[in-house]
């Protein structure tokens, strides 16, 4: 499904985001780099309009930003763009070094992973003790706007797709991938099972879209 859409995905998500991705993602990256990491992760990079801002971001202080994803497509739709430091590989089997990584970005990836207990575990393990994690995720908005959200998701999006020619079982499957993940609290409760520490969330398109920020234990006796 992924393979079918990535010629066009970048152009979907301005459109059917009415550009605002653009921002989320920038408040992403500067949560990334705001401490100078030598090297960050961007897991289910895409198409890598996240890793190419990172790439960007880190150039002055001479850090390294890494694109893993698991479709081909996605990451020859990424070289299209200049990037170069790109992983086939499955992000809940990171092919690194434990406690090697310095952050961790996930955005609009999380939802797609089958086992996030698993995924959370293995970021765990790569990544350093004063490492963070950090995810850009839809989530459930406030409650009095959740039935036209999802009117919008089920029956507008996919319309829309499909007058655009895009594939629109895809587009389904987006809105069904929404419906069925946890809100922000809840991913909350699953990173704090997992072992992370200090979790913290932002709320965009009240409340449409969360930011997640974790870290590993010990980060506190490590930054202080």
């Amino acid at each position: 499904m992924f393979g079918r859409i990535a010629s066009r995905y970048d152009f979907f998500n301005r459109f059917l985001s009415l550009g605002q991705d653009i921002r989320w993602r920038k408040h992403l990256v500067q949560a990334a780099i705001c401490e100078n990491p030598a090297i960050i992760l961007d897991l289910a990079t895409g198409t890598g309009d996240v890793l190419q801002a990172l790439h960007y971001a880190s150039i002055p202080y001479g850090g390294m930003a890494w694109g893993v994803d698991f479709s081909q497509p996605m990451l020859e739709q990424a070289k299209k763009k200049g990037l170069s430091n790109l992983c086939l590989a499955n992000v809940m089997e990171l092919p690194c070094r434990d406690h090697s990584v310095d952050v961790i970005t996930i955005a609009f990836g999380l939802r797609n992973l089958d086992d996030r207990k698993k995924f959370f575990l293995e970021a765990l393990r790569v990544l350093k003790d004063t490492g963070k994690l950090l995810i850009l995720e839809f989530s459930q908005p406030v409650r009095l706007l959740a039935p036209f959200y999802f009117f919008y998701l089920n029956q507008i999006l996919p319309r829309f797709a499909n007058l655009l020619g895009a594939d629109t079982e895809a587009y389904r499957y987006l809105s069904e991938s929404i419906s069925q993940f946890p809100n922000k609290l809840e991913l909350n409760q699953e990173l704090s099972e997992a072992g992370f520490e200090r979790i913290s969330v932002r709320s965009y398109c009240f409340g449409g879209v969360a930011f997640h920020e974790a870290y590993p234990p010990g980060r506190v006796t490590a930054a202080g």
